[in-house]
């Protein structure tokens, strides 16, 4: 669930959003559980492909984005070269 935030004594922060602050505060409250230094939280703004201020939780990137997007690609006819990572990750995500 935490990854390797957890369990690094070597991490320093973490960055979160707006949505996934409260995950940051579980983080540090589980590396304390573990004897860690808490992490420093940076809080970013969410990341849009199509605007630069994003109020909407829909125009946001996400792995679902992204997912959603090759797949139209390709049925559009016009797939889009992925690395191996990116090609498996979609898969194990399907």
């Amino acid at each position: 669930m935490y990854g390797p935030t957890i369990t690094d004594d070597k991490l320093e922060a973490l960055m979160v959003s707006k949505e996934t602050l409260k995950g940051g505060g579980m983080v540090n409250q589980e590396r304390g559980n573990r004897n860690l230094p808490p992490l420093t939280i940076e809080v970013i703004n969410v990341i849009s492909p199509t605007e630069t201020q994003v109020d909407e939780v829909s125009l946001k990137i996400s792995s679902t984005f992204i997912r959603q997007y090759l797949s139209e690609q390709a049925s559009n006819g016009n797939p889009v070269e992925t690395s191996a990572t990116e090609t498996a990750a979609s898969k194990a995500a399907h």
